[in-house]
This record gives C-alpha cells, structure tokens and sequence, in this order.
C-alpha cells in the first residue's frame, strides 16, 4: 500500500473515532485522571500564568478530562493539535473562551527533529 492511502486511512480511523466514541466526562476515573494530570502540572509547572501549553493530541479536553481547561483557567495559553476535525471542533468548544490556538494536523508531519537543538517540537 502506498504511503498517501496509509496515511489516508490513518486520518480517516481518527476522524471516525473523533465523532463516534462516547464522551468519558463525569466517569470517576476521568475525575481521578484529572486530579493525577493536575498534581503534576502543580508540582512541574508551578506558575502557568503567560506560558504557551503545547499539547499534541485534544482527546482530553474533547472526551476526558479538560485538563488544558484547567491549565488555561490558571493563566496558560493552550496551543493544541489533533488530527480530527470532530475531536478539534469539541475541544474548540470546551475552550472557546480562552486564547487557545487549535489546528487540524497530524503531529507526524510537523517539522522538526531530536537532531535539532533549534527545534521546540521532540518526539516523545
């Protein structure tokens, strides 16, 4: 298979996923989820006020825990990318009234390497 058609149908899986799967907010385990992710914003990065949040994926402000809510309530600004438009379009509501910058991309495809130093994106 060529390499378009595999990323073709990688985009089209998430885009599926993105408008089908049942939202997970209100579960205790999204509660327990969300006290996890907040302690370690806490105790990594104690002063989010005027810092850019790059965050590579919005499942959780779409589907679980809105943690970037929660980071944006305490002064960061969330730049954020998914690769479906469907988990983009919730989470763009979930933060409609914070600066957040949201874009449709696959983060395979973004530019930048461990190689370069220059670089403010590194694979995890």
């Amino acid at each position: 298979m060529s390499p378009d058609r595999d990323h073709s149908r990688y985009v089209s899986f998430w885009g599926n996923v993105g408008s089908t799967f049942p939202s997970l907010k209100g579960a205790a385990s999204t509660h327990y989820y969300f006290e996890c992710e907040r302690m370690l914003h806490e105790q990594f990065f104690p002063q989010l006020k005027d810092l850019l949040l790059l965050k590579t994926d919005l499942w959780d402000e779409a589907k679980n825990t809105e943690i970037l809510r929660w980071a944006a309530e305490q002064g960061a600004r969330p730049i954020d990318i998914d690769i479906s438009f469907d988990i983009v379009d919730q989470a763009r509501d979930v933060l409609q009234t914070y600066r957040a910058g949201l874009m449709v991309s696959d983060v395979r495809s973004l530019s930048g390497s461990a190689q370069d130093s220059r670089s403010p994106v590194r694979p995890s």
